[in-house]
């Protein structure tokens, strides 16, 4: 057996056995390496904060447990009975109800002034603003069809001229 692997085995060529090679390490790197070290033990302290941190975090917060049929009941249940809700009304309903431990509908009606809250806030965003100035809307001459081309002259040289603020422009 021993002949086999001597035979598979190929010796080494001369001259490219290879030596320990030493590393020198200049003088000048001995405090960089304390650095460094400090900055190390400063981040394994930090990470080990943080591990801590996260495993308390995980204690106090309550597992969430999977969607039973009774929830998808009691959703759409709320759902066809509430359909003036929006998805984020309901969201935030849902929320409140889970935080509370409370129904559905009983987080509505906890919720509800804050929900009529954010319809009024929606809506001011929504509203249309009212032109600056209604009168001169009104008050301003429409050009139709069958108006004369003198008139069309005469009103589109108004509108020019209260567009450049009343100048001269010499025409």
């Amino acid at each position: 057996m021993e002949e086999i692997i001597e035979d598979i085995i190929p010796d080494p060529v001369p001259g490219t056995e290879e030596t320990p090679k030493e590393t020198v390490v200049p003088e000048s790197t001995e405090p960089e390496k304390a650095e460094i070290s400090k900055e190390l033990q400063s981040a394994l302290a930090q990470k080990e904060h943080w591990r801590k941190k996260a495993e308390q975090l995980a204690k106090v917060a309550p597992k969430s447990q999977p969607a039973t049929e009774d929830d998808w009941k009691n959703k759409v249940d709320f759902l066809l009975t509430n359909k003036d809700f929006n998805e984020q009304e309901f969201n935030h309903i849902q929320v409140v109800a889970k935080e509370r431990g409370v129904s559905y509908s009983e987080a509505a009606k906890m919720e509800s002034d804050y929900i009529a809250f954010q319809r009024e806030k929606i809506k001011k965003e929504n509203k249309t603003p009212s032109p600056s100035s209604a009168t001169s809307i009104l008050s301003e001459k429409q050009i139709r069809p069958d108006t004369p081309k003198e008139e069309v002259e005469k009103i589109l040289k108004e509108r020019f001229e209260r567009l450049q603020g009343g100048r001269d422009t010499g025409y």
